[in-house]
């Protein structure tokens, strides 16, 4: 049973939402972007490159790992600031829109740590972005500050050895000790210990991990899922299905009107959703009529008022089916491939090995408020280990 006690939709916050989400304002979301992207549909030899480019798009990407722990760590209370100020764009989309709520702190998020030094660290530094966007939407300070190089730092936290940073640095299943890039099993310099799949960055429990761990107190963030199993209703076709997906994640944005991580290039990169356009609520319509989304992309550059080449604006057609250029080199799909990939495995430690877990599926990282007891002899759902069914809400016990 879940802690908030509500099937529907648990992860909204005690007290349900902060205040009228759909509908806002435009000068008051971050919409629209510097590089609003036409959508198209993907063709034969779009699709062909990316998958033949596979290697060289996951140097850029990577996931993150969730850790464990025998109680939830006591987190220094914050201190607060205001900010006054907010930098925003008025462009509008058909629909209201439902997420972030300023463009101002999305940049201040990130201006300074984006772009992403290490090629598979964009796990790490859409958490970063995430959790700095958590705190200031909350009066508080960031807890990961530009002034404290908090991509390196985190990353060499990741792969302090036993006893580790922390307790659940590494998940309550271990960790990968083969087989792997370079047979490093689910080490690399970025994940650390972190990972719970033989993977080339970081994988969505890493991610939760890191998002949890140094977010600031009373904070809780798993790893979401939806394949079209979950539902029962494949929708047709793949965008289709993907669709449904983003109705999903969309209740995540609206539930604290925050980003979330989604993973996107079959397992390959990470990015920050800030928002989405839609003509129905998500949370209350499967699947909503989702419009458009709004994302940025750690390999770009944040900005207060000159171009932001980490900011886009795409339709729903093209986040189903197509893809979007990074600069003028990298390609990248969106939710137009399933997750899964050679160097984005499935996890081959604890209850979701074996099987399809994040493969012929969707996943994304995002605050929750799941926190209660699971079963005897497990942790606490607080833990960043644990992977939720999206479509039913609840934690998952097998892949």
């Amino acid at each position: 049973m879940l802690a908030s006690g509500a099937h529907r939709n648990p992860r909204a916050p005690l007290g349900g939402y902060p205040g009228s989400v759909g509908g806002r304002s435009p000068n008051d979301q971050d919409v629209a972007g510097d590089q609003t992207v036409k959508g198209h549909s993907m063709g034969q030899f779009e699709r062909s490159v990316t998958k033949l480019s596979l290697a060289l798009l996951l140097a850029g990407g990577g996931l993150i790992s969730m850790g464990l722990q025998a109680q939830p760590p006591v987190q220094a209370a914050p201190a607060h600031t205001t900010h006054a100020t907010r930098a925003t764009h008025a462009l509008s989309y058909p629909g209201n829109w439902y997420g972030a709520s300023s463009t101002y702190w999305m940049v201040e998020a990130t201006i300074g740590i984006w772009p992403q030094q290490a090629s598979n660290a964009c796990g790490v530094d859409t958490a970063i972005g995430m959790i700095n966007y958590d705190a200031l939407n909350s009066g508080a300070s960031m807890p990961e500050p530009a002034s404290a190089s908090p991509e390196s730092t985190i990353r060499a936290q990741n792969r302090e050895p036993s006893p580790y940073y922390s307790a659940e640095t590494i998940s309550q299943w271990g960790e990968p000790s083969t087989g792997g890039p370079n047979n490093t099993g689910g080490w690399n310099s970025t994940s650390g210990y972190t990972n719970i799949a033989k993977d080339f960055g970081t994988d969505p429990r890493s991610v939760a991990y890191m998002a949890w761990a140094y977010s600031i107190n009373n904070r809780y963030y798993h790893n979401y899922i939806y394949r079209w199993q979950f539902s029962g209703d494949n929708n047709g076709n793949q965008p289709g299905q993907a669709l449904d997906a983003m109705t999903l994640m969309a209740r995540g944005l609206e539930a604290y009107s925050e980003p979330v991580i989604a993973f996107i290039n079959a397992g390959g990169h990470a990015v920050l959703v800030t928002g989405v356009y839609s003509g129905t609520d998500p949370a209350s319509n499967f699947p909503a009529e989702v419009t458009a989304i709004s994302y940025r992309d750690p390999e770009g550059t944040p900005s207060y008022s000159g171009t932001d080449t980490s900011h886009f604006t795409v339709s729903a057609d093209q986040w189903t089916t197509s893809g979007y250029w990074v600069g003028s080199n990298d390609f990248y799909s969106l939710w137009s491939q399933y997750y899964g990939n050679s160097m984005d495995p499935d996890p081959s430690v604890g209850i979701y090995s074996g099987a399809n877990h994040w493969f012929g599926g969707y996943t994304w990282v995002e605050r929750d408020n799941n926190y209660g007891t699971t079963r005897q002899g497990y942790l606490g759902q607080w833990d960043p280990d644990w992977a939720f069914d999206a479509y039913h809400d609840s934690l998952m016990w097998t892949p």
